[in-house]
């Protein structure tokens, strides 16, 4: 559902669009929280992407750090891989060290 993270994209700016994904995945969160609202929908996808982006600072400054491969962070989440798309979407601010300064070169 690109609309919901690819920030650079135009799908991204259309609020119709997203939406309407907001509401395909509120219905699959109902599934396992019969309670869920728009709002806990938009709120999990800013949890998931806020706790994807610490994780890769911590693997990033490790390897900037770390003198051997033993010193690289390991990410805990085991939901990290499944996260890369995040990556290539990270905005980087002139004259600031942001999370893309790390970032590989993954295409989702």
């Amino acid at each position: 559902m690109p609309p919901l993270w690819k920030v650079r994209s135009d799908c991204y700016k259309n609020k119709q669009f997203k939406e309407d994904f907001y509401k395909q995945l509120t219905k699959l969160l109902k599934e396992s929280e019969p309670d869920a609202s728009f709002t806990d929908t938009k709120r999990k996808i800013n949890s998931l992407r806020s706790t994807y982006r610490l994780e890769l600072k911590k693997v990033e400054a490790s390897k900037k750090l770390g003198d051997a491969l033993m010193d690289v962070y390991t990410p805990i989440l085991w939901y990290f891989n499944d996260l890369e798309f995040f990556c290539d979407q990270e905005e980087q601010v002139s004259g600031v060290l942001t999370i893309s300064d790390g970032c590989e070169d993954n295409t989702n």
